[in-house]
């Protein structure tokens, strides 16, 4: 066992950072395929059955075992991909009817119900959302986000329908967290990515052979259907698993709050992208936000101390590998 310092606190945001970055440029993709004329259902399909097929011949690769191991009792996850999917089906449909910048901002309400049910839920949760310098830092985070909503560009509208949408992400995506959280433990992270995109590649084919257009990728240009595929498995299946394994080490709280930072990033890739230019307000608020994140990981450092907790290595114990990478313990439970 190793003490667990500053190095070692600050190391575990190093998943769940990459995946935000990642994540940031996500509907400033969203909104550059729509504009090559890819209905949502399509891009959708594509993007899950190509994380699918590259995550998934990694991991049959390099754990198979681990694979096998998620593969024995498969329900609760395929009830996680059932989440996952009907979420990106409703996020990617939302963001065509409305801007990059404000189809993350809503669905910033994912870290608001996935931490309410995760202090409901989970005890060791529950003792890092009571304390006060993880609410001052959320609070502060949040207000950064609503004002950020607040002083969006008012002549940009988005329809009723793309706001309930994005509305409905919220609420699957907030939901489907928490059993990330409760079902995770023991398993490998990537493994388990590769089986909810293997469901949500099942779910959405027939919607896509329905209402979309499975012909787009043999007349599209060849720029944006090589940009789609090559963004399912890098921007979905690889941040996926990063999540996952972010969830173990810092805990689901910690986690979620930590994609509030996502909007400020989407302000800076689609400005260049999309020309949706960021303006002074906007940059200052989106540091209101990122300060309130630095009390949030301040606040989770400091129980880190008074617990007195340890850092636990990589094991090699049964569908360990990533997803067991780093997991906190405290004293009384080491």
């Amino acid at each position: 066992m190793v003490s667990a310092g500053p190095r070692h606190v600050l190391g575990d945001y190093v998943p769940i950072l990459t995946a935000v970055l990642l994540w940031g440029w996500g509907t400033p993709l969203y909104k550059y395929m729509q504009a090559h004329g890819i209905d949502p259902l399509t891009l959708v399909f594509y993007r899950v059955f190509s994380s699918t097929a590259v995550l998934g011949a990694w991991v049959c690769w390099k754990r198979r075992a681990a694979l096998s191991h998620v593969l024995r009792r498969p329900a609760r996850f395929m009830l996680m991909g059932a989440l996952f999917t009907g979420g990106l089906v409703a996020f990617t449909a939302g963001t065509y009817g409305s801007t990059a910048t404000l189809s993350m901002l809503i669905t910033r309400a994912i870290p608001l119900i996935s931490i309410g049910l995760s202090a409901l839920l989970f005890h060791d949760e529950r003792r890092l959302v009571r304390r006060r310098g993880f609410q001052a830092g959320f609070v502060l985070a949040l207000g950064g986000l609503l004002g950020l909503i607040l002083l969006r560009d008012p002549r940009v509208a988005a329809s009723s329908t793309s706001l309930v949408l994005l509305l409905a992400t919220a609420v699957l995506w907030g939901s489907y967290s928490p059993c990330a959280k409760a079902w995770l433990k023991g398993h490998d992270a990537f493994a388990v990515s590769t089986l909810v995109f293997a469901l949500a590649a099942a779910l959405t084919l027939p919607l896509a052979a329905w209402k979309g257009d499975l012909a787009w990728p043999a007349h599209a240009p060849l720029t944006p259907v090589l940009v789609m595929l090559a963004s399912g498995p890098v921007l979905m299946g690889f941040t996926e698993g990063l999540f996952y394994v972010s969830v173990e080490r810092l805990g689901l709280a910690p986690s979620t709050a930590m994609t509030l930072v996502v909007p400020p990033l989407t302000l800076l890739y689609a400005w260049p992208l999309l020309g949706e230019e960021p303006t002074l307000e906007l940059v200052l608020l989106g540091g209101v936000l990122i300060g309130g994140l630095a009390l949030i990981v301040r606040s989770r450092g400091r129980l880190l101390q008074e617990l007195g907790a340890t850092v636990e290595p990589v094991t090699s114990r049964e569908g360990g590998g990533a997803a067991t990478a780093g997991v906190v313990k405290g004293k009384d439970e080491v």
